[in-house]
């Protein structure tokens, strides 16, 4: 859309004034304030006017709003699809080769813990990264402007093609992809995917803060308390630039002018107001969500009595019916979302100016970049070139995802029962072990004297009250340090146990996955392991794992026969090319049917850590990993219960449903 100039509020309002005589030459001029006080005054206030009036005037607010809805619906919709297409089939794709080329310029084959301090260090590292950036901002404007477009072009008595709307969006993302327009990028970067009102666009969703960041600042309590308070200074902000995309669109505005007109709409609407609104049309459409599943399942419960007579509620309403109901929900509240919270925010934004007596410009056609013949050849064989390469991928993975036959995923407890039981101790493997689950996952480091004890952390403070070192203790201080009365009073005398303690224990009982913590003042730890788990004739029920991946070559050299895994925090590039690594444990964020797809074609089990949301184990479930490390082993062993059949088929389909 080409930039439309369109004067101040102040001149705007005072020009209306003006021309309705309100102002006079020899009178002063009018504030802004005193203007913005009127043009919020100018509704009369429900309490002067009949209950029935008032109900007529909200209702037909919602039949405005709605007609703009639905007066393009289809081909909102046929946008909707053709833009999560070209996402998939172009633009992801970009962003991997984007990813790729930050390896190709380091001379890396992957990315992992061990060597992403050095990339950062490379400057071209740096530029890609903003090159990534700087595609997510454009792609992000060009879905915004799309509906923006359509939506004010409905208002103007227009309708737009599906193609005509992306068009637009094309246009209005090149048109705002300006240097003088930078704070566009920490808007969509930042506030957008930190406030999440809505999920209000189909590629910041996507953002979440990745789990090992997130343990982290579970454990230092300050910093959940500066992260709570960012949050909420980004969701102020996000609904005080409520009207961003809308201004942008409709009045071609940059964004430090639309950042400032959305405040003014918000000032003469009414923050609370505007709140209402959005909060009651989302409540609205959820109920009409929930009345047209009751109706699916009226429909569907009279036609099977209809057919059998005789049938019963419980026979009707199986869990294979219910869950094809709720994907279908779930699809539908994601596809419509968007739609509607745009065409909420830009129809208050409408009867705001309305209100002000504010010009609002009509919807123009005009040119397309896209359909100049340079731009549109260009665009069509980076199409072409990428949908070559990323489709039969696409493909691949959809169709590993549905046809793998669903296997039973260890479910790994994460120190033990750590939620019931002191951590890394004998009764958390013990309550695992009696809550029913076959594995457990414990830390090893190497005191002084060389003994191998079952320890996380590198200081005795935390889980024993003891402020000392691992490398500085012997085992004859640290056997009298109490593990369990920190954790509760219930465990008070609980011992700090050795790995040779464990194993004693864990034999014919438990699965071990081992993770070796280096902390500098440990060698020769790698060889100290695994001739305990030698002596203990224990290589067949125990993996070794390490986020030092020379420590997992070191295992190798002492025990060729040692099943070892790699576990990462980050896992870019061709990860499963590590040798020395059977298995590479990755952090949930990482794992998705792509990631999982790769690595076990390429013959690597996939462990996850550590997961403890019943969503996220029910979605690694269906990418079929090979064990899943959470705090929580009940809730893992009734997730797999549940996760079977066609239940296992459903999950497997909301996977690819959630990913498009």
């Amino acid at each position: 859309m080409s930039e439309t100039k369109t004067p101040d509020l102040e001149h705007e309002i005072n020009t209306a004034a003006e021309a309705s005589g309100v102002a006079e030459e020899t009178e002063p001029a009018v504030s802004e304030e005193a203007v913005l006080e009127e043009a919020a005054m100018k509704e009369p206030e429900p309490s002067g006017k009949t209950k029935k009036k008032v109900r007529k005037k909200k209702f037909n607010r919602t039949r405005r709003s709605m007609k703009l809805l639905f007066g393009d619906f289809k081909s909102l919709i046929e946008f909707e699809v053709l833009y999560r297409i070209v996402s998939l089939l172009i633009f992801y794709p970009i962003l991997v080769y984007m990813e790729r080329s930050i390896l190709l310029v380091n001379r890396m084959n992957n990315m992992a813990a061990y060597n992403v301090v050095s990339s950062m260090k490379n400057p071209f590292t740096w530029i890609i990264l903003i090159l990534i950036a700087l595609a997510v901002v454009f792609f992000t404007l060009i879905e915004q402007g799309g509906f923006v477009n359509a939506i004010h072009a409905v208002r103007c008595g227009k309708k737009l093609t599906a193609n005509e709307i992306f068009f637009d969006g094309f246009d209005f993302a090149v048109d705002q992809m300006r240097l003088d327009n930078w704070m566009l990028l920490p808007f969509i970067l930042v506030v957008l995917p930190v406030a999440r009102i809505a999920d209000n666009t189909s590629i910041t969703r996507f953002f979440v803060l990745p789990g090992f960041i997130k343990e982290y600042i579970d454990k230092v309590s300050w910093l959940g308390t500066v992260v709570l308070i960012f949050t909420g200074l980004m969701i102020i902000l996000n609904i005080a630039w409520a009207f961003v995309f809308t201004v942008m669109g409709v009045e071609g505005k940059r964004f430090n002018a639309s950042a400032k007109r959305s405040v003014e709409t918000l000032k003469i609407g009414g923050v609370k107001e505007f709140l209402i609104t959005v909060f009651g049309y989302y409540v609205s459409f959820v109920l009409s969500l929930i009345v047209l599943i009751i109706m699916i399942f009226g429909a569907w419960y009279f036609l099977c009595r209809w057919l059998e007579p005789g049938t019963t509620a419980n026979e009707i309403f199986t869990t294979e019916v219910i869950l094809v109901i709720t994907v279908i929900s779930q699809t539908v509240y994601v596809w419509i979302g968007m739609a509607l919270f745009q065409t909420i925010v830009q129809d208050y934004y409408y009867r705001v100016c309305e209100k002000a007596d504010i010009e609002i410009p009509e919807y123009t056609e005009h040119p397309h970049y896209l359909s100049r013949k340079p731009v549109r050849v260009l665009a069509t064989v980076i199409s072409v070139i990428t949908i070559y390469f990323s489709f039969p991928a696409r493909y691949r993975q959809f169709k590993w995802i549905m046809n793998t036959s669903a296997g039973e995923p260890m479910i790994m407890a994460h120190r033990g029962y750590s939620q019931i039981a002191p951590e890394n101790t004998l009764p958390a493997f013990e309550a695992a072990y009696d809550a029913g689950v076959k594995a457990i996952e414990l830390d090893v480091q190497m005191l002084k004297d060389g003994t191998i004890i079952v320890m996380h952390d590198d200081n005795f403070a935390r889980t024993c009250g003891v402020n000392k070192n691992v490398w500085d203790a012997t085992y004859d201080e640290v056997k009298k340090y109490d593990a369990g009365k920190l954790f509760s009073s219930e465990f008070e005398g609980t011992k700090v146990p050795t790995l040779d303690e464990v194993i004693r224990y864990c034999r014919g009982k438990l699965f071990i996955n081992i993770e070796i913590k280096r902390n500098g003042h440990d060698e020769g730890i790698e060889k100290a392991v695994v001739d305990i788990i030698r002596a203990h004739d224990f290589v067949d029920n125990c993996d070794v794992t390490s986020q030092d991946y020379d420590t997992l070559v070191r295992v190798k050299e002492a025990n060729p026969d040692v099943l070892t895994a790699y576990t990462t925090v980050i896992g870019l590039g061709e990860i499963e090319s590590l040798e020395a690594a059977s298995i590479i444990s990755i952090q949930e964020t990482f794992a998705n049917f792509e990631n999982v797809e790769r690595l076990h074609r390429a013959g690597k089990r996939v462990f996850v850590w550590t997961v403890n949301s019943r969503r996220v184990m029910e979605s690694l479930v269906s990418l079929n990993v090979d064990a899943i490390l959470t705090n929580d082993p009940v809730l893992g062993k009734s997730v797999l219960e549940e996760h079977q059949g066609f239940s296992d088929f459903m999950g497997r389909l909301s996977q690819i449903l959630r990913y498009l």
